[in-house]
Protein backbone atom coordinates (compact mmCIF):
# COMPACT_ATOMS: atom_id res chain seq x y z
CA UNK A 1 0.00 0.00 0.00
CA UNK A 2 1.15 3.27 -0.83
CA UNK A 3 2.28 6.09 1.64
CA UNK A 4 -0.32 8.46 0.14
CA UNK A 5 -2.88 5.95 0.66
CA UNK A 6 -1.79 4.96 4.61
CA UNK A 7 -2.19 8.89 5.24
CA UNK A 8 -4.29 10.29 3.35
CA UNK A 9 -5.59 13.29 6.23
CA UNK A 10 -1.97 14.70 5.61
CA UNK A 11 -2.18 15.24 1.44
CA UNK A 12 -4.41 18.00 0.11
CA UNK A 13 -6.52 17.18 -2.47
CA UNK A 14 -5.90 18.02 -6.39
CA UNK A 15 -7.55 20.53 -8.55
CA UNK A 16 -9.59 17.60 -10.13
CA UNK A 17 -10.15 15.77 -6.89
CA UNK A 18 -11.59 19.33 -5.62
CA UNK A 19 -13.69 19.42 -9.21
CA UNK A 20 -15.32 16.33 -8.51
CA UNK A 21 -15.83 17.17 -4.95
CA UNK A 22 -17.76 20.33 -5.14
CA UNK A 23 -19.54 18.81 -8.44
CA UNK A 24 -21.06 15.92 -5.58
CA UNK A 25 -20.59 16.69 -2.50
CA UNK A 26 -23.26 17.71 0.11
CA UNK A 27 -22.39 21.06 1.79
CA UNK A 28 -22.89 21.01 5.73
CA UNK A 29 -22.65 24.75 7.64
CA UNK A 30 -21.94 25.30 11.11
CA UNK A 31 -23.69 27.32 13.47
CA UNK A 32 -21.60 30.23 13.33
CA UNK A 33 -22.09 30.54 9.57
CA UNK A 34 -26.03 31.09 10.29
CA UNK A 35 -25.39 33.26 13.15
CA UNK A 36 -22.94 35.67 11.25
CA UNK A 37 -26.01 36.46 8.69
CA UNK A 38 -27.43 39.19 11.55
CA UNK A 39 -23.90 40.32 11.35
CA UNK A 40 -23.38 41.93 7.85
CA UNK A 41 -24.54 44.46 6.29
CA UNK A 42 -28.40 43.71 4.07
CA UNK A 43 -26.30 43.64 1.15
CA UNK A 44 -24.08 41.56 2.26
CA UNK A 45 -26.08 38.73 3.45
CA UNK A 46 -27.94 38.94 0.26
CA UNK A 47 -25.06 37.87 -1.87
CA UNK A 48 -24.02 35.35 0.70
CA UNK A 49 -27.40 33.66 0.69
CA UNK A 50 -27.61 33.90 -3.15
CA UNK A 51 -24.43 31.70 -3.44
CA UNK A 52 -25.89 29.20 -1.09
CA UNK A 53 -29.02 28.80 -2.55
CA UNK A 54 -27.30 28.01 -5.67
CA UNK A 55 -26.52 24.80 -4.03
CA UNK A 56 -29.83 24.49 -2.04
CA UNK A 57 -30.38 20.84 -3.37
CA UNK A 58 -26.90 19.59 -1.79
CA UNK A 59 -26.78 21.75 1.57
CA UNK A 60 -27.47 20.16 5.35
CA UNK A 61 -27.17 20.89 8.95
CA UNK A 62 -26.82 18.69 12.18
CA UNK A 63 -29.49 18.77 14.34
CA UNK A 64 -27.18 20.26 16.71
CA UNK A 65 -26.60 23.26 14.53
CA UNK A 66 -29.87 23.99 14.24
CA UNK A 67 -30.50 23.78 18.09
CA UNK A 68 -27.17 25.69 18.72
CA UNK A 69 -28.71 28.56 16.49
CA UNK A 70 -31.70 28.54 18.14
CA UNK A 71 -30.12 29.02 21.83
CA UNK A 72 -27.99 31.87 20.42
CA UNK A 73 -30.13 34.16 18.02
CA UNK A 74 -31.46 36.05 20.25
CA UNK A 75 -28.16 36.88 22.06
CA UNK A 76 -26.82 37.98 18.30
CA UNK A 77 -29.46 40.11 17.71
CA UNK A 78 -29.37 41.68 21.30
CA UNK A 79 -26.06 42.49 20.95
CA UNK A 80 -26.18 43.94 17.40
CA UNK A 81 -29.32 46.19 18.46
CA UNK A 82 -27.57 47.52 21.66
CA UNK A 83 -24.81 49.08 19.51
CA UNK A 84 -27.22 51.64 19.05
CA UNK A 85 -27.45 52.32 22.69
CA UNK A 86 -24.12 52.63 22.71
CA UNK A 87 -23.78 55.44 19.43
CA UNK A 88 -26.53 57.11 21.04
CA UNK A 89 -23.86 57.49 24.14
CA UNK A 90 -21.42 58.33 21.85
CA UNK A 91 -23.48 61.61 20.26
CA UNK A 92 -24.66 62.05 24.06
CA UNK A 93 -21.56 62.29 25.70
CA UNK A 94 -19.64 64.28 22.65
CA UNK A 95 -22.83 67.18 22.84
CA UNK A 96 -22.39 67.55 26.39
CA UNK A 97 -18.38 67.41 26.15
CA UNK A 98 -18.53 70.03 23.02
CA UNK A 99 -21.63 72.33 25.12
CA UNK A 100 -19.07 72.20 28.44
CA UNK A 101 -15.94 73.36 26.55
CA UNK A 102 -17.71 76.44 24.76
CA UNK A 103 -19.52 77.23 27.76
CA UNK A 104 -16.07 77.64 29.57
CA UNK A 105 -14.42 80.01 27.19
CA UNK A 106 -17.14 82.73 28.40
CA UNK A 107 -17.42 83.90 24.90
CA UNK A 108 -20.08 86.16 25.62
CA UNK A 109 -18.10 88.17 28.09
CA UNK A 110 -15.13 87.39 25.95
CA UNK A 111 -15.13 87.90 22.12
CA UNK A 112 -17.36 90.63 20.52
CA UNK A 113 -17.62 88.62 17.38
CA UNK A 114 -18.44 85.06 18.14
CA UNK A 115 -22.42 84.27 19.10
CA UNK A 116 -22.32 81.24 21.42
CA UNK A 117 -25.94 81.10 21.11
CA UNK A 118 -25.61 80.09 17.52
CA UNK A 119 -23.18 77.42 17.87
CA UNK A 120 -25.48 76.00 20.73
CA UNK A 121 -28.16 75.82 17.95
CA UNK A 122 -25.44 74.18 15.25
CA UNK A 123 -24.61 71.72 18.19
CA UNK A 124 -28.21 70.87 19.13
CA UNK A 125 -29.26 70.53 15.64
CA UNK A 126 -26.04 68.19 15.21
CA UNK A 127 -27.24 65.73 18.03
CA UNK A 128 -31.17 65.91 16.41
CA UNK A 129 -29.64 65.37 13.33
CA UNK A 130 -27.63 62.44 14.14
CA UNK A 131 -30.53 60.87 16.45
CA UNK A 132 -33.02 61.05 13.67
CA UNK A 133 -30.24 58.88 12.02
CA UNK A 134 -30.02 56.10 14.56
CA UNK A 135 -33.51 56.23 14.73
CA UNK A 136 -34.10 55.49 10.90
CA UNK A 137 -31.10 52.47 11.32
CA UNK A 138 -33.45 50.97 14.55
CA UNK A 139 -36.61 50.99 12.13
CA UNK A 140 -34.42 48.49 9.53
CA UNK A 141 -32.82 46.62 12.30
CA UNK A 142 -34.54 43.21 13.90
CA UNK A 143 -34.72 43.82 18.04
CA UNK A 144 -35.29 40.52 19.81
CA UNK A 145 -39.11 40.93 19.74
CA UNK A 146 -39.30 41.91 16.49
CA UNK A 147 -40.42 39.21 13.38
CA UNK A 148 -37.11 37.96 12.16
CA UNK A 149 -36.85 37.57 8.07
CA UNK A 150 -33.26 36.32 8.27
CA UNK A 151 -34.25 32.89 10.14
CA UNK A 152 -37.10 32.75 8.17
CA UNK A 153 -34.60 32.77 5.18
CA UNK A 154 -32.75 30.25 7.05
CA UNK A 155 -36.09 28.32 7.69
CA UNK A 156 -36.64 28.28 3.72
CA UNK A 157 -33.11 27.36 2.91
CA UNK A 158 -32.74 24.27 4.86
CA UNK A 159 -36.30 22.95 5.04
CA UNK A 160 -36.15 19.14 4.94
CA UNK A 161 -32.58 19.43 5.04
CA UNK A 162 -31.64 19.14 8.64
CA UNK A 163 -30.51 16.16 10.44
CA UNK A 164 -32.55 14.00 12.85
CA UNK A 165 -32.79 14.53 16.79
CA UNK A 166 -30.69 12.42 19.03
CA UNK A 167 -32.74 9.35 19.43
CA UNK A 168 -32.52 9.43 23.32
CA UNK A 169 -30.09 10.89 26.21
CA UNK A 170 -27.99 7.65 25.94
CA UNK A 171 -26.75 8.58 22.83
CA UNK A 172 -25.50 12.48 23.85
CA UNK A 173 -24.09 10.50 26.80
CA UNK A 174 -21.80 8.28 24.90
CA UNK A 175 -20.68 11.44 22.71
CA UNK A 176 -20.09 13.51 26.18
CA UNK A 177 -18.10 10.54 27.09
CA UNK A 178 -15.74 10.02 24.47
CA UNK A 179 -15.46 13.61 24.57
CA UNK A 180 -13.86 13.85 27.66
CA UNK A 181 -11.21 11.04 26.75
CA UNK A 182 -10.92 12.89 23.36
CA UNK A 183 -10.20 16.45 24.96
CA UNK A 184 -7.69 15.05 27.94
CA UNK A 185 -5.08 14.03 24.46
CA UNK A 186 -6.43 17.08 22.29
CA UNK A 187 -7.93 14.64 19.64
CA UNK A 188 -9.86 16.78 17.32
CA UNK A 189 -12.54 18.48 17.11
CA UNK A 190 -13.70 20.74 19.87
CA UNK A 191 -10.85 20.58 22.87
CA UNK A 192 -10.06 24.09 22.51
CA UNK A 193 -13.29 24.31 24.20
CA UNK A 194 -12.62 22.34 27.18
CA UNK A 195 -12.72 25.20 29.36
CA UNK A 196 -15.29 27.12 27.64
CA UNK A 197 -16.76 30.47 29.21
CA UNK A 198 -19.65 30.11 31.54
CA UNK A 199 -22.22 33.22 31.27
CA UNK A 200 -26.00 33.51 32.28
CA UNK A 201 -26.45 33.72 28.45
CA UNK A 202 -24.61 30.77 27.31
CA UNK A 203 -24.68 28.49 31.03
CA UNK A 204 -22.91 25.26 30.86
CA UNK A 205 -25.59 23.10 30.16
CA UNK A 206 -28.76 22.96 28.38
CA UNK A 207 -31.93 21.31 27.72
CA UNK A 208 -34.43 20.97 24.70
CA UNK A 209 -36.68 18.15 23.88
CA UNK A 210 -35.72 16.15 27.44
CA UNK A 211 -32.09 15.72 25.89
CA UNK A 212 -29.38 17.23 28.31
CA UNK A 213 -25.96 18.69 26.49
CA UNK A 214 -23.19 19.56 27.90
CA UNK A 215 -22.21 22.70 25.82
CA UNK A 216 -18.02 22.21 25.83
CA UNK A 217 -18.96 19.08 23.63
CA UNK A 218 -20.83 20.87 20.96
CA UNK A 219 -18.38 20.52 18.16
CA UNK A 220 -17.84 17.33 18.96
CA UNK A 221 -21.58 16.65 18.78
CA UNK A 222 -21.83 18.31 15.71
CA UNK A 223 -18.89 16.31 13.59
CA UNK A 224 -20.16 13.19 15.11
CA UNK A 225 -23.52 13.82 13.48
CA UNK A 226 -21.95 14.65 10.31
CA UNK A 227 -20.28 11.42 10.07
CA UNK A 228 -23.58 9.45 11.36
CA UNK A 229 -25.49 11.40 8.40
CA UNK A 230 -22.61 10.74 5.80
CA UNK A 231 -22.68 6.87 6.68
CA UNK A 232 -26.18 6.25 6.68
CA UNK A 233 -26.62 8.16 3.27
CA UNK A 234 -23.48 6.53 1.78
CA UNK A 235 -22.13 10.00 1.02
CA UNK A 236 -18.89 10.04 -0.57
CA UNK A 237 -18.12 13.89 -0.75
CA UNK A 238 -18.73 16.24 1.97
CA UNK A 239 -17.76 20.23 2.15
CA UNK A 240 -18.29 21.70 5.14
CA UNK A 241 -18.27 25.54 5.66
CA UNK A 242 -17.36 26.78 9.60
CA UNK A 243 -16.20 29.82 10.88
CA UNK A 244 -14.61 28.55 13.69
CA UNK A 245 -10.52 29.13 12.98
CA UNK A 246 -9.29 27.24 16.33
CA UNK A 247 -6.69 24.30 15.83
CA UNK A 248 -9.00 21.84 17.04
CA UNK A 249 -10.48 22.10 13.76
CA UNK A 250 -7.49 23.39 11.33
CA UNK A 251 -3.82 22.27 11.02
CA UNK A 252 -1.93 25.54 11.70
CA UNK A 253 1.63 25.89 10.96
CA UNK A 254 3.93 29.41 10.79
CA UNK A 255 0.64 31.22 11.50
CA UNK A 256 -1.23 30.33 8.50
CA UNK A 257 -3.96 27.54 8.25
CA UNK A 258 -2.91 24.59 6.02
CA UNK A 259 -6.29 22.73 6.08
CA UNK A 260 -8.35 20.22 7.86
CA UNK A 261 -6.76 18.45 10.85
CA UNK A 262 -5.40 14.96 9.20
CA UNK A 263 -7.67 13.12 12.26
CA UNK A 264 -10.47 14.82 11.01
CA UNK A 265 -10.27 14.01 7.38
CA UNK A 266 -9.20 9.88 8.38
CA UNK A 267 -12.17 9.68 10.64
CA UNK A 268 -14.90 10.29 8.76
CA UNK A 269 -13.23 8.32 5.63
CA UNK A 270 -12.32 5.45 7.89
CA UNK A 271 -15.74 5.54 10.17
CA UNK A 272 -18.44 6.91 7.18
CA UNK A 273 -15.98 5.72 4.29
CA UNK A 274 -15.92 9.48 2.91
CA UNK A 275 -13.98 9.56 -0.53
CA UNK A 276 -13.26 13.20 -0.28
CA UNK A 277 -13.75 15.55 2.80
CA UNK A 278 -12.64 19.63 2.59
CA UNK A 279 -13.05 22.26 5.20
CA UNK A 280 -13.65 26.09 4.03
CA UNK A 281 -13.99 29.21 5.82
CA UNK A 282 -16.89 31.43 4.74
CA UNK A 283 -14.25 34.20 3.21
CA UNK A 284 -12.49 30.85 1.35
CA UNK A 285 -15.65 29.58 0.03
CA UNK A 286 -17.02 32.34 -1.17
CA UNK A 287 -13.20 33.12 -3.38
CA UNK A 288 -13.61 29.25 -4.46
CA UNK A 289 -17.10 29.91 -6.18
CA UNK A 290 -15.80 32.76 -7.62
CA UNK A 291 -12.69 31.76 -9.05
CA UNK A 292 -13.89 28.57 -10.35
CA UNK A 293 -17.91 28.51 -10.72
CA UNK A 294 -18.02 32.38 -11.78
CA UNK A 295 -20.50 33.54 -8.77
CA UNK A 296 -19.15 37.29 -9.08
CA UNK A 297 -19.21 37.93 -5.29
CA UNK A 298 -17.99 41.31 -4.83
CA UNK A 299 -14.41 41.78 -3.44
CA UNK A 300 -16.44 44.29 -0.66
CA UNK A 301 -18.85 41.35 0.40
CA UNK A 302 -15.34 38.67 1.07
CA UNK A 303 -13.65 41.87 3.00
CA UNK A 304 -16.78 42.13 5.16
CA UNK A 305 -17.35 38.15 5.53
CA UNK A 306 -13.06 37.89 6.58
CA UNK A 307 -13.10 41.06 9.21
CA UNK A 308 -16.83 39.47 10.75
CA UNK A 309 -15.16 36.28 11.14
CA UNK A 310 -11.85 37.76 12.41
CA UNK A 311 -13.48 40.07 15.16
CA UNK A 312 -15.26 37.08 15.96
CA UNK A 313 -12.74 34.26 16.65
CA UNK A 314 -10.46 37.12 18.21
CA UNK A 315 -13.21 37.83 20.53
CA UNK A 316 -14.19 34.39 21.15
CA UNK A 317 -10.96 32.49 21.21
CA UNK A 318 -8.36 35.20 21.71
CA UNK A 319 -6.30 32.69 23.50
CA UNK A 320 -5.84 30.56 20.09
CA UNK A 321 -5.76 32.97 17.85
CA UNK A 322 -2.69 33.35 15.54
CA UNK A 323 -0.24 35.79 15.55
CA UNK A 324 -1.16 36.50 11.90
CA UNK A 325 -4.79 37.15 13.06
CA UNK A 326 -4.03 39.91 15.78
CA UNK A 327 -1.97 41.29 13.08
CA UNK A 328 -4.47 41.80 10.77
CA UNK A 329 -6.46 43.40 13.41
CA UNK A 330 -3.87 45.62 14.10
CA UNK A 331 -3.58 46.45 9.96
CA UNK A 332 -7.28 46.16 9.38
CA UNK A 333 -7.33 49.16 12.33
CA UNK A 334 -5.18 51.11 10.30
CA UNK A 335 -5.68 50.69 6.66
CA UNK A 336 -9.51 49.72 6.94
CA UNK A 337 -8.64 47.27 3.89
CA UNK A 338 -6.86 44.62 4.06
CA UNK A 339 -6.00 41.46 1.70
CA UNK A 340 -5.06 38.49 2.77
CA UNK A 341 -1.52 37.40 0.57
CA UNK A 342 -2.26 34.02 -1.23
CA UNK A 343 -0.09 30.77 -0.36
CA UNK A 344 2.63 31.77 -2.81
CA UNK A 345 3.17 35.14 -1.94
CA UNK A 346 5.62 36.59 0.09
CA UNK A 347 3.21 38.91 1.76
CA UNK A 348 1.08 37.82 4.88
CA UNK A 349 -0.94 41.05 3.75
CA UNK A 350 -1.39 43.55 0.96
CA UNK A 351 -2.66 46.82 1.77
CA UNK A 352 -3.20 49.90 -0.81
CA UNK A 353 -2.56 53.54 0.98
CA UNK A 354 -2.99 56.79 -1.12
CA UNK A 355 -2.45 55.06 -4.18
CA UNK A 356 0.93 53.21 -2.56
CA UNK A 357 0.46 49.11 -2.74
CA UNK A 358 2.64 47.95 0.59
CA UNK A 359 3.42 44.40 1.82
CA UNK A 360 3.13 42.91 5.04
CA UNK A 361 5.68 40.63 6.39
CA UNK A 362 4.58 39.28 9.97
CA UNK A 363 7.68 37.44 11.82
CA UNK A 364 6.95 35.80 15.14
CA UNK A 365 10.45 35.62 17.04
CA UNK A 366 9.52 35.29 20.69
CA UNK A 367 10.70 31.71 20.83
CA UNK A 368 14.46 32.16 18.50
CA UNK A 369 17.42 32.18 20.74
CA UNK A 370 19.09 34.67 18.43
CA UNK A 371 16.73 37.60 17.38
CA UNK A 372 19.20 39.83 15.82
CA UNK A 373 20.46 37.02 13.46
CA UNK A 374 16.50 36.44 12.74
CA UNK A 375 16.07 39.89 11.94
CA UNK A 376 18.87 40.30 9.39
CA UNK A 377 18.30 37.02 8.00
CA UNK A 378 14.48 38.24 7.41
CA UNK A 379 15.55 41.29 6.30
CA UNK A 380 17.84 40.13 3.77
CA UNK A 381 15.35 37.78 2.70
CA UNK A 382 12.58 40.21 1.58
CA UNK A 383 15.24 42.39 0.47
CA UNK A 384 16.43 39.98 -2.66
CA UNK A 385 12.99 39.09 -3.82
CA UNK A 386 11.12 42.59 -2.85
CA UNK A 387 11.67 44.07 -7.02
CA UNK A 388 10.15 40.82 -8.44
CA UNK A 389 6.91 41.93 -6.19
CA UNK A 390 4.05 44.00 -7.55
CA UNK A 391 4.39 46.75 -4.70
CA UNK A 392 6.08 50.00 -3.78
CA UNK A 393 6.58 49.10 0.16
CA UNK A 394 7.59 46.49 2.35
CA UNK A 395 6.75 46.02 5.89
CA UNK A 396 8.46 43.67 8.16
CA UNK A 397 6.88 43.50 11.65
CA UNK A 398 8.65 41.15 13.99
CA UNK A 399 6.95 39.79 17.01
CA UNK A 400 8.52 39.68 20.45
CA UNK A 401 8.05 39.66 24.05
CA UNK A 402 8.44 43.56 25.63
CA UNK A 403 11.33 42.46 27.81
CA UNK A 404 13.26 41.75 24.67
CA UNK A 405 13.32 44.86 23.01
CA UNK A 406 16.59 46.25 24.10
CA UNK A 407 18.31 49.49 22.44
CA UNK A 408 20.73 46.98 20.44
CA UNK A 409 17.23 45.95 18.73
CA UNK A 410 16.11 49.47 18.56
CA UNK A 411 19.44 50.52 17.00
CA UNK A 412 19.53 47.54 14.57
CA UNK A 413 16.23 47.85 13.18
CA UNK A 414 16.75 51.27 12.79
CA UNK A 415 20.19 51.30 10.98
CA UNK A 416 18.44 48.22 8.61
CA UNK A 417 15.73 50.58 7.71
CA UNK A 418 17.69 53.59 6.54
CA UNK A 419 19.35 51.04 4.51
CA UNK A 420 16.52 50.98 2.08
CA UNK A 421 13.82 53.14 2.11
CA UNK A 422 11.21 50.68 0.44
CA UNK A 423 11.37 48.33 3.26
CA UNK A 424 10.12 49.53 6.99
CA UNK A 425 11.09 47.34 9.67
CA UNK A 426 9.43 47.92 13.33
CA UNK A 427 8.95 45.57 16.36
CA UNK A 428 5.73 44.22 18.30
CA UNK A 429 4.74 42.74 21.61
CA UNK A 430 0.80 40.77 21.74
CA UNK A 431 -0.71 42.53 24.57
CA UNK A 432 -3.73 41.11 26.68
CA UNK A 433 -6.27 43.78 27.71
CA UNK A 434 -8.56 42.46 30.48
CA UNK A 435 -10.94 45.42 30.12
CA UNK A 436 -11.87 43.97 26.45
CA UNK A 437 -11.07 40.39 27.04
CA UNK A 438 -8.89 40.74 24.10
CA UNK A 439 -5.25 40.19 22.16
CA UNK A 440 -3.88 42.85 20.28
CA UNK A 441 -0.73 43.93 18.62
CA UNK A 442 1.23 47.05 20.21
CA UNK A 443 4.12 48.63 18.12
CA UNK A 444 7.18 49.35 20.56
CA UNK A 445 8.70 52.55 20.58
CA UNK A 446 10.58 52.90 23.63
CA UNK A 447 13.17 50.58 24.21
CA UNK A 448 13.78 49.60 27.96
Amino acid sequence: MQMQELFRGYYNLTEEELKELWKNAVFVFDTNVLLNLYRYHSSTRDSLIKVIEGFSERVWIPYYVGLEFQNNRLNVISKQYNRYSELEDIVSRSVSEMRTKVDNLQLKKRHSNIDPDKLMEIIEAFKNSMSKEIDGFKVKSIDTNSPDMIREKIEDLFDGKIGQAPENQDYIDKITKEGATRYKYQIPPGFKDNKKDVSEDEPSHNKYADIYYERKYGDLIIWKQIIKYAKENELKDIIFITDDNKSDWWLKKSGKTVGPRPELINEIMEEAGVKYFHMYTMESFLNYTNDKLGAEVEEEVIQEVRNISLQNNLDLNYKDVSTNDIAYKYLLGRFGNVVVGDEDSTFDYLTTNRGSRNGFVIKDLRSNKDIKVSIVNIFNEIKNIFYNEDIDKAYIIYVIEKEQYTEEIFWLLRHLSMRYSEIKLSAGSIVYSEVNDSMSLNILDNYK
